[in-house]
């Protein structure tokens, strides 16, 4: 049965809730050389070459592997059930994600907005997700689902011009107080922005299963040697792993992690093999940051490769990968580009972004995390609330700590790193779980399935 004929046979009832499966599948893999001899040098080198591309390659694309996961809601083939509330809208049949046109909207403002009237819904059991792209400017996406009384929860996902078509992971961002989820009558989309001017467009809005609870991943960026020292003795006390991420170059020649970003009081050290074998043992996982560091979408496509290719060379021959390699965009810096040349090398994939994810990724290369500091905390236990009132995945991402910290005006002390542990820790396993981003693969065919 295609998504449509399931989308046609399920839309206006309810879905079975779904589990999070248990269990930690990790592998890692490591390059293996075979000696040569002047006879075989030729067919040596060309299978060690083979066995370099079959490690480092990945059979598929991860993001085209759950895009049309769930149910249809709407093609926007036929655009008559949409009204304008602000900005314009028209049929353009000249680009689709699905189908054979897209609603565009356009403003010259800040926010362009459209709605649709539906039957009663309870979204207990239902998240939505959308494909959307932009011209130019940057703009965030988002779907509000409102009730019969206007009150309203808002799902949000970053958007870049350059991106192309993304079917997003929008999770929930916000919500008015008194919002009735259990009877929703209208669905609104629009485009927000920081500037005016906005054109794009919008495609295949799906309904998704929600899963029977929430779950947050711990991550950290740039693997510095204060995630030894500050963050895993605290990570400890709670029971608690992460995910680092890391710029392979100063790991591969044990040199000191220039930021890059002109704000860094002093250069840090990143963690030493050891260390990092070390937390590899009690649970955590690596991945990468690039090679170094670059603002990536500012380079070129061979400088891109380059940074994907061989920062995975270093964490395969190191034998940190699991079984799914997962990737950090430093600086959140991706395009079309980059998101195509990653998928070849890297499963999940993870973007700087102030809201939540749904459990079911439709496009794991474009995970939202939310980068927790000092002066953000009171957002970040906000959105633990969301995530477990709503049974969303939060990604809170962490840099240096205490002295290590070199974000102006929102550094992280390891007392307020332990104030927002606590915080996690208090609502308990059984309401947010900590997972790895190993777990959370492993679990997407289950979150997603319509048995």
């Amino acid at each position: 049965m295609s998504n449509t004929d399931q989308s046609e046979e399920r839309d206006s009832n309810g879905t079975t809730r779904r589990s999070f499966l248990g269990g930690i599948g990790v592998s890692s893999g490591t390059l293996l050389f075979g000696t040569q001899s002047n006879v075989g040098l030729f067919s040596d080198l060309k299978s060690k070459r083979n066995r370099d591309t079959q490690i480092l390659k990945r059979p598929s694309d991860s993001r085209t592997r759950w895009q049309y996961a769930g149910w249809m809601k709407d093609s926007f083939e036929n655009l008559s059930e949409w009204d304008v509330v602000a900005g314009s809208m028209t049929a353009d049949t000249s680009t689709s994600h699905v189908g054979d046109q897209a609603a565009k909207l356009s403003t010259s403002g800040k926010e362009v907005r459209i709605e649709t009237s539906i039957s009663s819904t309870n979204f207990s059991n239902y998240d939505v997700s959308i494909a959307a792209k932009l011209k130019e400017s940057n703009a965030d996406i988002e779907v509000r689902l409102c009730d019969s009384h206007g009150e309203y929860v808002v799902y949000r996902s970053p958007l870049r011009a350059n991106d192309g078509w993304l079917q997003s992971n929008m999770g929930v961002s916000s919500e008015t107080s008194d919002v009735d989820i259990t009877d929703i009558q209208t669905i609104q989309v629009q485009f927000i922005a920081e500037n005016e001017g906005i054109e794009g467009w919008v495609d295949n809005l799906r309904y998704h299963p929600k899963p029977d609870g929430a779950q947050c991943v711990l991550t950290f960026d740039d693997s510095t040697i204060s995630h030894y020292e500050k963050a895993y003795p605290i990570m400890q006390e709670f029971g608690f792993s992460g995910f680092a991420s890391l710029p392979t170059y100063y790991h591969e020649n044990d040199a000191q992690l220039d930021m890059m970003s002109g704000v860094a009081e002093t250069d840090q050290d990143p963690m030493t093999v050891d260390q990092m074998r070390e937390l590899q043992r009690q649970g955590w996982e690596f991945g990468s940051e690039m090679k170094t560091h670059s603002q990536t979408a500012d380079l070129s496509e061979e400088e891109v490769r380059e940074e994907v290719r061989d920062s995975k060379q270093w964490l395969v021959e190191n034998e940190f990968i699991g079984n799914v390699p997962a990737i950090t965009y430093p600086y959140g810096s991706h395009d079309e580009t980059v998101l195509d040349i990653t998928a070849g090398y890297y499963g999940m994939g993870r973007i700087v972004d102030d809201t939540l994810n749904r459990a079911t990724l439709t496009n794991p290369l474009h995970i939202s995390g939310h980068s927790v500091y000092s002066d953000n905390i009171s957002r970040t236990k906000e959105l633990i609330d969301l995530a477990v009132k709503h049974n969303q995945t939060a990604v809170l991402n962490f840099h240096g700590l205490d002295e290590y910290g070199w974000q102006p005006g929102g550094e992280m002390s390891s007392s307020d790193f332990r104030e927002v542990l606590e915080y996690l820790y208090n609502k308990g396993p059984s309401s947010i779980p900590t997972v790895s981003y190993s777990n959370w693969w492993n679990n997407l065919d289950q979150l997603h399935s319509n048995v």
